[in-house]
Order: C-alpha cells, then structure tokens, then sequence
C-alpha cells in the first residue's frame, strides 16, 4: 500500500514538473516572439506586405506559413534560416534568419489571394517540413500596419451566409456582427462599415 501511495505521489510530482516547465516556458516564448507588418498593400489583385519577425534567436530554420481564405487555399511556406545553418538542399531561404532573431522579407499574394489571411511561423526538420508552431496570427484588412500603409483595398473574402457573421471580426471590415447581418440581408448593397 505504502508503495502505490509513494508511486501516486512520485507520478503526481512529475506531472506537476512537467506542467511547471511548460507554462515557464510557454510564457517566455509568448513574451518574446512576434512579428509587425510594414508596406502593406495590393497586389497581383490580392494583397501584399512585409513580415518583420523578432524574438526567433536559438533558431536555425523557420517556416514563415502564410494562408489565404479563398477556396482552395494551402499554405504557403517562406523559409528563413540563420547563416550558421548547415547547407539543406531541401529549403530555399527567402531571407536570413539574423543572430539576434529577427528576419524581414516581402509577401506577395499571388493572383486572387484573399483576406483574411493567417501567418503561422514553425520549427522545421532537416527536410523542411514543418513542425512546432511557436506563433499565430491573423490579418485582416483592419490589421494596423506600423508604417501607416493599410491592407484596406486588399481583396478581402467576404461572408455569403447568414452563419458567417458569427465570426463577423475575422473580415477586418464590420463593426460588429449587426453590420455583416445587413450587409447581407441588403443583398451587399448596404458596406460593411469599416470598408476604406
């Protein structure tokens, strides 16, 4: 008896450790990472902008993942890899991943690529493939842009059904789900009220 209770208090104590060591480390991970947008515009009658991405130090790949909202869309990788990173012959870098962890590059839609769009930024392997996601972030045409460029004429997937509007923040362009409600029962002639 004495040692199942001495084995419940040992698989306890690991799972708090481990619970301990996540949330520590879950939380310096979050404080640090990120990313801004400048240059943000149109493009190929979709949209553009640059990621600026800090906080990446220790890593020496990552898969930058944007993906748009259009039907059918997949996700498009933009890899970054530090210099003192091994030749891989698998992943052709876009940009630099600096020593300090920061990386900048252009995206550009290609034709027809709508918003909202998500970035996501991922650990690799060896052959490119993505693994961790270490952060998230959705952009809308209502996304603030540092340099005061905006993604407001940027193509942007609008909802066709009534069901939509319940996620009515996700387009960047209504006030509020009443707004995305009227614009669709008007038939789309009433605008969303955040529309440039």
């Amino acid at each position: 008896m004495s040692s199942l209770i001495a084995g419940r208090a040992a698989l306890a104590g690991a799972v708090i450790a481990l619970v301990l060591g996540a949330v520590v480390a879950g939380t310096a991970g979050a404080a640090t990472l990120g990313i801004s947008l400048t240059g943000c515009g149109t493009a190929n009658n979709g949209f553009q902008f640059t990621i600026n991405g800090f906080g990446f130090a220790g890593y020496t790949g990552l898969d930058v993942q944007v993906t748009s909202s259009e039907v059918g869309a997949v996700p498009n990788p933009n890899y970054v890899l530090a210099p003192t990173a091994p030749p891989n012959p698998f992943v052709g870098a876009i940009a630099p991943l600096n020593s300090d962890g920061s990386f900048t590059f252009n995206y550009n839609a290609a034709a027809g690529q709508q918003l909202p769009a998500t970035v996501g930024i991922y650990t690799i392997d060896d052959f490119g493939n993505p693994q961790t996601l270490l952060y998230s972030t959705t952009v809308t045409a209502a996304t603030a842009c540092t340099d005061q460029s905006n993604l407001g004429s940027a193509r942007t997937l609008l909802p066709t059904v009534k069901e939509q509007c319940q996620n009515w923040a996700l387009y960047g362009i209504f006030k509020n789900a009443g707004d995305c409600g009227s614009y669709l029962s008007t038939v789309t002639r009433n605008q969303p009220a955040l529309l440039p």
